[in-house]
């Protein structure tokens, strides 16, 4: 039997063009590097200023701020399924993997295709 190639908590993929890019060095659903910084930071670049890279809607464990997930079509082998994945839509870290046909119900799932 083959085995998923994702699972929950951990980013579907970690490079970027074929470069290694994202860390978990906590392992499963731990904080992924590099992240937006957890500011604010006042008086820079100027005084009155405020800057702050983390303002999410929705803040997967990751750590990445976020407003939209990525969706990713997959197959899970353990319950002959098809599956949709719930990512970051920056590091791609596996949220939920749901029912495929149940991705785009807005009724039920608003939060996902919003």
């Amino acid at each position: 039997m083959a085995a998923n190639n994702w699972q929950v908590g951990v980013p579907y993929t970690l490079d970027l063009n074929g470069q290694p890019f994202f860390t978990q060095p906590g392992g499963a659903g731990t904080a992924v590097f590099p992240t937006q910084q957890n500011g604010p930071w006042a008086d820079y670049p100027v005084p009155g200023l405020v800057i702050n890279e983390y303002s999410p809607w929705w803040a997967p464990p990751c750590g990445h701020a976020i407003k939209n997930y990525k969706l990713i079509p997959e197959y899970d082998y353990t319950t002959n399924k098809q599956v949709m994945l719930v990512c970051c839509n920056i590091c791609t870290l596996v949220v939920q993997a749901m029912n495929f046909d149940d991705a785009y119900d807005a009724q039920n799932f608003p939060i996902i295709i919003g």
